[in-house]
């Protein structure tokens, strides 16, 4: 047996975990996106490309500073979020949502009736009891709500926004003691579903070698597998240190700050290879547990929402890019899915990047969805 370890971090914006008499039970605020026509043009690296139209209303998404920079700009100055410290995740949706992929998520548990998440959920499945159940004891916090709703919480007026909201998702629950026999039906049961790509915010820091060929096994068949790296702001290149997020075959994330640097907690390493927004004093907007198991003691969201760090939110940031890169080009092989991602990293932070790219610390850089997305769509 083996312990699974969650890989998240909940931030309130320096405020800790508690209840608050004011929560607001809606918001009264409704940001609407300035609607793009056809006469917009998004300048890149590779070419001109023509947006499609995508007009996104959620309310908090004027706080989503992973997908671009705050459009509240009281809340942005507050927290000295740095102008260029998101994904690029907003103009790469002038090309594509998600539309067509399916994404699979592995957790300890989810909100399946969640307003943000009930329409883009197709199927859920327990590997351990082989049912449909994968909601949460009594006393448990559901993670698998919060990595959820990163990925594919729907654009429909309400909440947060997820990066691929016209992906699909199987929410597929593995319990925190878990045997190699429950995780390995957990990645059959994402294959058999026509999972694309699959969110892991979770790792054991020894990775048994049957996981490791069945993580191997996907990649062979075509599926991208995401694993985030861990937050003991720790060197992963140890003796007694095997992690998932490690292995050859998957694309391993750490997270990078409001402040466009690696997030200080975030494990590193010689095979770790991307960052990705989480945060570092502040988290990244994400759906949580509709019963109110974490309250925003800020006021600045409800019950439903929260400030979601570490990691575990770092991971599916990049898994919602990967499903924008798929639902443009279906036929990328994992290894192009992780080149065009390392290939057009931004190289954030005051170090040095070798000849190849990389630094020690903050492996290839800043994940861009714009740039990735871009190549995807035009590789042959």
């Amino acid at each position: 047996m083996k312990t699974k370890i969650l890989l998240s971090i909940i931030a309130f914006l320096f405020v800790g975990c508690g209840n608050s008499d004011s929560t607001q039970t809606k918001p009264e605020e409704i940001l609407i996106d300035v609607e793009n026509n056809n006469s917009d043009i998004i300048e890149t690296n590779n070419e001109d490309i023509e947006p499609i139209e995508s007009k996104v209303i959620d309310p908090f998404r004027k706080y989503a500073w992973h997908i671009e920079y705050p459009s509240d700009t009281a809340f942005a100055d507050k927290y000295s979020i740095n102008t260029q410290s998101s994904a690029r995740i907003s103009e790469a949706w002038k090309i594509t949502e998600g539309k067509d992929v399916i994404v699979a998520v592995i957790d300890n548990n989810f909100d399946v009736t969640h307003e943000d998440l009930k329409d883009n959920i197709i199927s859920s499945y327990y590997s351990v009891t082989k049912t449909s159940d994968v909601s949460k004891g009594f006393f448990d916090v559901s993670h698998g709500t919060s990595t959820t709703g990163l990925i594919v919480a729907s654009n429909n007026s309400l909440g947060s926004l997820g990066i691929a909201p016209k992906s699909k998702v199987l929410v597929i629950k593995d319990s925190d003691v878990i045997s190699d026999i429950d995780t390995i039906e957990a990645f059959d049961y994402a294959k058999r579903n026509g999972a694309k790509v699959i969110n892991c915010s979770w790792g054991t820091n020894n990775v048994s070698d049957a996981v490791a060929n069945k993580i191997k096994e996907l990649y062979d068949y075509g599926i991208t597998v995401v694993f985030a790296s861990g937050n003991e702001g720790s060197n992963l290149d140890r003796p007694w240190v095997n992690d998932e997020s490690e292995l050859a075959w998957v694309i391993g994330v750490g997270s990078s700050s409001e402040y466009n640097m690696k997030s200080s907690y975030s494990n590193y390493g010689s095979n770790i290879d991307i960052l990705a927004p989480a945060g570092e004093k502040i988290g990244i907007v994400s759906t949580n547990d509709s019963f109110g198991d974490m309250k925003d003691a800020t006021n600045l969201l409800n019950e439903n929402y929260i400030f979601f760090e570490g990691t575990s939110a770092a991971a599916p940031v990049v898994t919602g890019i990967v499903a924008l890169m798929y639902s443009v080009n279906p036929n990328l092989t994992p290894k192009q899915v992780r080149d065009i991602i390392i290939n057009n990293a931004q190289k954030i932070g005051d170090v040095s990047y070798d000849s190849n790219g990389w630094s020690s610390t903050y492996s290839y850089g800043k994940i861009d969805a714009l740039a990735s997305v871009v190549e995807a769509r035009d590789i042959k």
